[in-house]
């Protein structure tokens, strides 16, 4: 499947159909995007399509419900048989785009794909997702609180998974690795919240 506009089209016009009331039209759209999402660039397609100019908000909200739950299906992969239905090389883009879009997108697509960052992150972070505590902890200093609350809201999915995890050697490496990269940016992101919040008040 090519990243091409006849593709962002049909992706356009398809989710476009799974918001329909009548079955005869959501069912057959749904089931089609069932049937194709294994294909190469599939979730290359989605993204880009919700990242576009010129989407109606309702198909990037029924894009990034369906890239959620696509990710939910598929990113881990089958420990029994090995079977990995999600190409490498699409892994790796929707790592690369993935918190950037999240963070620009509007709330109600932006709390979707945060649910996606963090099922990606239960199961790569910090493993096989090293760099994205720094990808995240960067948009500190960006100042917008509408990317700061997303970079929370995904962090805290993200470390929900240490409060239930049994103790292990595992865990306080990765605990370690979590307080040595988020810590610090963190703690400066609530002193400068507590200096802007005292010029205000002396305003």
């Amino acid at each position: 499947m090519e990243v091409n506009d006849a593709n962002l089209k049909g992706m356009s016009d398809y989710l476009g159909q799974t918001m329909s009331p009548n079955s005869a039209v959501r069912k057959p759209a749904e089931d089609f995007l069932r049937s194709v999402e294994g294909n190469r660039n599939f979730p290359v397609v989605i993204l880009t399509l919700l990242g576009s100019d010129g989407v109606e908000l309702p198909v990037k909200i029924a894009g990034s419900v369906f890239f959620k739950n696509y990710i939910k299906r598929n990113w881990k992969v089958d420990e029994e048989n090995g079977e990995d239905k999600i190409h490498a090389e699409d892994r790796n883009a929707i790592k690369v785009h993935i918190v950037d879009l999240m963070l620009r997108s509007p709330v109600s697509v932006q709390k979707q794909l945060s649910s996606s960052v963090a099922i990606i992150g239960q199961a790569d972070f910090p493993a096989k997702w090293p760099g994205l505590l720094d990808t995240m902890t960067e948009r500190f200093k960006s100042g917008d609180f509408h990317v700061i609350n997303g970079v929370l809201h995904t962090a805290f999915a993200i470390f929900e998974k240490y409060s239930v995890e049994m103790k292990s050697q595992k865990l306080w490496e990765e605990i370690k690795f979590v307080l040595n990269n988020f810590a610090q940016p963190f703690t400066t992101l609530l002193n400068d919240t507590m200096e802007l919040g005292k010029n205000t008040c002396w305003k």
